[in-house]
């Protein structure tokens, strides 16, 4: 797949900030990228920090000064980018993306007395 032309639907969003005109649809935003080499890492690069931009301006809404405001903007953000590298679904751009991510996804090990 050289192009993403789905719609990157923030599903994490429409449920976080959802009002009550439950009619509007979750907001979108079409990320292309059919100018990229996604065998190369610099291809992945350019297109994460494409789908990163997308989901800042998509998530924007739920940006604010308290912390909790704060949290659901980097959470609305986090989750949108992990969505739309998930429907691109190409190796570097995955291995990038983890690589960005720190690879939260470690287990925890807590120590017993």
């Amino acid at each position: 797949m050289n192009r993403l032309t789905h719609t990157m639907m923030i599903l994490a969003l429409g449920l976080m900030i959802q009002t009550a005109n439950a009619a509007d649809q979750s907001p979108a935003v079409d990320v292309t990228f059919q100018d990229l080499n996604l065998t190369h890492t610099q291809g992945a690069a350019r297109l994460y920090q494409r789908l990163q931009s997308a989901a800042e301006r998509v998530c924007e809404s739920a940006d604010g000064q308290d912390l909790g405001r704060q949290l659901a903007f980097r959470k609305c953000v986090r989750d949108a980018v992990a969505a739309a590298v998930a429907k691109v679904d190409q190796p570097q751009l995955n291995a990038y993306s983890r690589a960005q991510s720190g690879n939260r996804t470690a287990p925890i090990q807590v120590a017993h007395k």
